[in-house]
């Protein structure tokens, strides 16, 4: 009895083992996934994460039932856990209270990626464990780090280029087909997004699978501060010279990459975590220091080379930082301004371009999606209880970094690094699998570049894995350079950004634990099965609600968009109408299908202008109107629309309606002079007495911005698609005048 007894208890540690062992291969996987499929806030907002959150919130509940099936009740617990769970709970207080005000679905994901963002911190400090183990899941993420940086190198000086050539040696049917193609929907000539599209093809800065090339900088820099760290810092025992030259190899190539996305706030961090790990390890061993010092400065020295005569780099870098800062003064004071008057639970995730229309100086350059700076970012997007607290689980991670809590680790069987190498490569396919589901933005090269380049590099650091040491200097250094960069740039919202922090966090309050077979162990907490029960029941509701309010609803409503922009493009509009509406049925709370089914009714009235079609456009305005109230950019096209119908139908109802649309217009946006001309030259067309004053306006507005994109000379004042309508007033002469000169010759009717 007593030997069987034995057989299953050893039976039962042996499934326990086997089980960590599969929750931390798939915690790898999707940590690497999260590199290659990864957006801004934007993309999020319209559901670019609904896969990968719902493989990590699966994953928690395959923990949570694991824990449960097995009875090991050890959790890893740490206050700063406690204070992100109060956090995300005082999110969901936050949009409740905001819901409504916005874009629903917008703040409704972003609360959701929220979410996820504390169930892989959850996970990566209950599975990620100091020693070999930690070695090689950073190995992993250092291997994708090089992948992309070799894939953002090959993109600055071949991909963008021969895009370039492609766009600008087009016709204007061709580039409107590759701006559709890029999505733009504003494509317009003089249009500023689709200036600002083809002044990024000027520009050779990569971004690869991020949508900005600072969220790339912001990606990297961390990593590259890891590769330096090994080379500075004491190791265990002195790694080998082929392990040195190896780790500069890839300090090279990141480095290179970073150069080249000149994003100025990166620099700055990882110089200041450079400086950091040398002064901490200066008493310790100056001569090693000064050797990887001197030989990561040749190295960089060679990369800002390289960059400098491929005219990828040049003094503008330097000379035009005191703008870019200027710019951010700029872009935090609006966001003071707006955290003043929604101080107590912000405007609601995802809605912050919206709002900051409102505060938006004139001369600043551009309508930002984020305030860039994180903690603005939380403070103006959930308001000042979510600030403090995340305020709180920041300060405690700067503090470890000075002063480690010691930690003791339950003894269990050590996972190989074949099988979380194994995790990590998964990872890439897994990413290219959920991007094949959602949007579909992982180009091709990513793909027959990655998978060499990743096993070349793990290759490459197989000795480091099993003879070098992770230390809290490093962790600690990175985690700094990623604070840094995000005190200065957007990023803590876009999913490879954010991840990569939480991660780093985790690996600090674990890196110096040790394993120990007591059951008292330091750091952790033995939880009752019924307590597990509860978690299990929780991770549970998490994972339900998250299908039935964001899974199920954006995957089945994009499905049914996709349809609708096919068979709108194949001319067949009743079967794209039908798949509009069931798109709206999917998800009532994106604003996306009512905007398509009301751009569909606009240009369906140029074939055919019945009373039915107008009535119909009406009540779809009003619906779009209803679920997106607070968007400048909607009540702009609306405008645009109704006066373009004015002109086809010569009814005074459709150019009032421009009137108060654009009236709106100027009130969420209350800095734009383009949306003052606007409304100068409708009140013109209309008879209203105040039409001088408002061109007044819009002309001194057009005085204070700076930005030639953004003058009213390179503005029309149509900027829709509006060609197919057989229009026989005077639209067409008035829109090959500027909006300035339209604007000016209202001034001058008094």
């Amino acid at each position: 009895m007593a030997s069987s007894g034995k057989q299953l208890d050893y039976a039962k540690h042996h499934l326990a083992s086997s089980w960590q062992q599969w929750l931390l291969i798939g915690c790898v996987s999707l940590l690497t996934s999260s590199a290659f499929m990864t957006g801004d806030s934007t993309s999020v907002g319209e559901g670019l994460m609904t896969w990968p959150l719902w493989a990590w919130f699966g994953l928690l509940l395959l923990w949570a039932v694991c824990h449960v099936r097995y009875r090991d009740g050890m959790l890893r617990v740490d206050r700063t856990l406690l204070l992100l769970l109060a956090s995300v709970t005082v999110m969901f207080v936050s949009f409740l209270a905001t819901r409504g005000t916005g874009d629903e679905r917008m703040s409704l994901n972003g609360l959701w990626q929220w979410t996820g963002f504390a169930a892989v911190f959850t996970l990566c400090l209950q599975c990620l464990r100091p020693g070999r183990e930690m070695r090689a899941i950073v190995v992993v993420m250092l291997a994708a780090a090089t992948t992309i940086a070799c894939v953002g190198i090959y993109d600055s000086l071949v991909q963008i280029p021969n895009l370039r050539m492609e766009y600008f040696n087009s016709n204007e049917m061709e580039r409107m087909g590759m701006l559709q193609q890029a999505g733009i929907g504003d494509a317009a000539v003089g249009s500023p997004t689709r200036h600002h599209f083809e002044s990024r093809l000027q520009s050779p800065e990569p971004f690869v699978t991020f949508s900005l090339t600072n969220s790339l900088a912001g990606f990297l820099a961390p990593w590259l501060l890891i590769i330096l760290g090994m080379i500075i810092t004491v190791q265990r025992r002195l790694l080998s010279r082929s392990t040195i030259v190896k780790s500069l190899i890839l300090v090279f190539i990141i480095s290179v990459c970073l150069l080249l996305t000149k994003s100025r706030s990166a620099w700055c961090a990882v110089l200041i975590g450079a400086v950091y790990l040398a002064v901490v390890q200066f008493k310790v061993s100056r001569q090693r220091i000064a050797r990887g010092l001197c030989l990561t400065g040749v190295l960089l020295a060679v990369a800002v080379g390289c960059a400098w005569f491929t005219n990828r780099l040049d003094i503008e870098v330097l000379s035009e930082a005191p703008n870019s800062l200027l710019y951010r003064i700029e872009y935090w004071r609006s966001s003071m301004a707006m955290v003043a008057d929604h101080w107590l639970w912000g405007v609601g995730t995802g809605n912050f371009r919206d709002a900051y229309m409102a505060y938006k100086l004139p001369a600043a350059s551009e309508a930002i999606a984020d305030p860039h700076n994180a903690i603005l970012e939380i403070w103006t997007s959930f308001g000042t209880p979510v600030a403090l607290l995340m305020l709180s689980v920041l300060g405690i991670a700067i503090r470890r970094i000075f002063k480690p809590v010691a930690v003791n680790f339950p003894i269990r069987s050590e996972v190989s690094s074949i099988k979380i190498f194994f995790g990590g490569a998964l990872g890439i396919v897994l990413a290219i699998f959920m991007d094949a589901l959602g949007p579909g933005l992982i180009p091709p090269r990513v793909l027959y570049v990655g998978f060499p380049i990743f096993a070349i590099t793990i290759y490459m650091l197989q000795d480091w894995v099993e003879n070098g040491a992770l230390t809290r200097v490093q962790i600690g250094g990175a985690l700094v350079v990623w604070l840094l960069n995000l005190s200065m740039q957007s990023g803590i919202s876009v999913p490879g950004v954010s991840i990569t922090g939480w991660m780093l966090l985790a690996m600090l309050l674990n890196c110096e634990g040790t394993s120990s077979a007591s059951l008292a162990t330091m750091g952790h907490k033995k939880i009752s099965r019924n307590q597990m029960g509860t978690i299990l029941v929780g991770a549970l509701l998490v994972l339900g609600t998250f299908h039935f309010t964001g899974h199920h609803p954006v995957t089945q409503s994009a499905a049914h968009l996709l349809d609708a922009r096919y068979y709108n493009g194949q001319g067949q509009s009743g079967r794209a109408m039908k798949s509009v509406d069931a798109a709206i049925a999917a998800d009532p709370a994106s604003a996306r299908a009512y905007g398509l089914k009301t751009n569909m009714l606009f240009h369906r009235l140029a074939q055919n202008l019945t009373s039915v079609g107008m009535t119909d456009y009406l009540a779809a305005m009003e619906k779009v109107k209803l679920v997106h109230a607070n968007s400048h950019p909607l009540h702009s096209t609306l405008a645009q629309q109704c006066f373009v119908i004015y002109q086809a139908t010569d009814e005074k109802n459709w150019l009032q309606r421009a009137v108060e649309l654009t009236k709106m217009e100027v009130e969420l946006f209350p800095s734009s002079a383009y949306s003052w001309g606007r409304l100068a030259v409708y009140e013109s067309i209309l008879g209203s007495a105040t039409a001088v004053a408002t061109a007044k306006h819009a002309l001194d507005l057009n005085k204070q911005n700076p930005h030639l994109e953004f003058k009213l000379i390179n503005r029309r004042f149509i900027e829709l698609d509006y060609q197919a309508w057989k229009l026989q007033n005077n639209i067409s002469i008035n829109n090959a005048k500027s909006l300035e000169q339209l604007v000016q010759e209202v001034r001058k009717e008094q």
